[in-house]
């Protein structure tokens, strides 16, 4: 699958001579980019007139898509919408603390190794896991309710790192579900625990290197890659059956793969329709700030 280039355009190109300059050839290049439109706000008919750019927007994206074709206006039009997701990937945003730990205390909470909530999850929100099942089945309902009216379905942060201060990697569930699938083969007492194990590790005096390369902390690092991806291969593949089922186009499917800062955000794009990242864009000089 090719990565598919998504450029956000102002409302008004320039050129050297200003805009009123501007000839029907200097816009040529347009035909050949997909132009997306991801306004903060869509309430009035005002704002959908300009969030479709005189005709050059291709698709309005995120959580202003379903609002954007409101009455039809986009997609009539030949522009795509989607449709977002309604929890984030990661990060319990939409559930007070309390929520979570009432719901989701052994079955989504992300733990570290003293199995404790790690400390800086975004918003001063607990962090959450997916591979305990529950709060995968959450976040997978959260995009099936909008696939069935966007042209694409989008989830924020699909790619985020999956071990590390804020994200945590050592809940009782994940440990469970370690166990049950390679405990014989490793042999692994009845009460092994991911983050006491690590922590062992590291009395024995193993760390960088020679940490990753103890057999069984090898094995737990490739759990995390595997048992995180089939949980989005397992949403990605919902989605698309969800649409056929109601007779609807299947959609696009696609999130962020986060800051590309680590192998799994490459790992998961293979389940990705358009590969999209948070990385800000730098002008091709040493030291100059992101352009967003």
């Amino acid at each position: 699958m090719l990565p598919l280039l998504v450029l956000a355009l102002a409302s008004s190109p320039s050129c050297g001579g200003g805009t009123a300059s501007l000839q029907s050839s200097d816009l040529e290049w347009l035909a050949h980019v997909l132009v997306d439109v991801s306004p903060s706000s869509l309430t009035t008919d005002a704002e959908r007139a300009l969030a479709r750019l005189g005709g050059a927007a291709d698709t309005v994206e995120w959580y202003m898509g379903i609002p954007a074709n409101a009455r039809d206006q986009m997609r009539r039009r030949g522009i795509a919408t989607s449709g977002a997701e309604q929890y984030e990937y990661e990060e319990s945003l939409q559930f007070s603390p309390a929520e979570v730990w009432q719901h989701f205390a052994v079955d989504g909470a992300a733990m570290n190794e003293s199995v404790l909530p790690p400390v800086g999850g975004f918003g001063a929100k607990p962090t959450m896991t997916h591979i305990a099942p529950k709060w995968a089945e959450q976040v997978r309902q959260g995009l099936l309710r909008p696939a069935l009216f966007g042209d694409s379905v989008t989830q924020d942060n699909v790619g985020a790192p999956l071990y590390g201060p804020p994200n945590g990697c050592c809940d009782v569930r994940s440990s469970a579900i370690f166990l049950e699938l390679h405990g014989a083969r490793l042999g692994l007492p009845a009460n092994f625990s991911l983050g006491p194990y690590i922590q062992s590790a590291r009395a024995r005096g193993l760390s960088g290197v020679p940490l990753v390369q103890d057999k069984i902390v090898r094995e737990i690092i490739r759990f995390h890659f595997v048992e995180n991806l089939k949980r989005w291969r397992a949403t990605y593949a919902a989605i698309k059956a969800d649409a056929k089922e109601n007779g609807r186009p299947e959609p696009a499917v696609y999130g962020n793969v986060h800051i590309v800062e680590n192998a799994y955000s490459v790992v998961v794009s293979q389940y990705q329709d358009v590969v999209w990242t948070e990385t800000p864009a730098y002008l091709p000089h040493v030291g100059n700030p992101p352009t967003w």
